[in-house]
């Protein structure tokens, strides 16, 4: 194992960690795990993001980014929590939170009601989902 790879497996252990504590103490567990695969995948990139900046950013965008993907910041959603306390939870500048949540973003084109990273307790919500596509109609 090389130096990179295990430097990046490290720090993928140390933001999963910080991922997996914040889920627990403030969404639940379906956060948690759209939460991993996306650090997994942003760690299989090449070169992977995460080796530059700090952990608790990239966790931070991690969850921001799957938080705004599933609603977390609209009242009428369970759970609930605004999109600017998960960056002060994470102690994390609004400006840096954006920064990576944006990263995120364009390296995974995430597009409305993507439902790869949506909830799967949402499915039955994203009309996505169920619509069909027979001979181009």
């Amino acid at each position: 194992m090389s130096r990179n790879s295990a430097d990046l497996q490290n720090v993928l252990k140390l933001i999963v960690g910080m991922i997996d504590e914040f889920c627990r103490d403030h969404l639940n567990e379906e956060y948690a795990v759209l939460c991993r695969k996306l650090a997994e995948k942003l760690a299989r990139k090449r070169p992977s993001p995460l080796l530059s900046g700090k952990p608790n950013a990239w966790a931070c965008g991690i969850v921001r980014t799957i938080g705004m993907h599933n609603f977390l910041g609209d009242k009428t959603q369970k759970p609930y929590l605004k999109i600017s306390d998960i960056s002060r939870e994470f102690g994390v500048g609004e400006s840096t939170a954006s920064a990576r949540t944006a990263a995120i973003k364009n390296l995974f084109d995430f597009s409305p009601l993507d439902f790869e990273w949506s909830l799967p307790s949402r499915a039955d919500k994203n009309p996505l989902l169920w619509m069909l596509s027979v001979n181009g109609f």
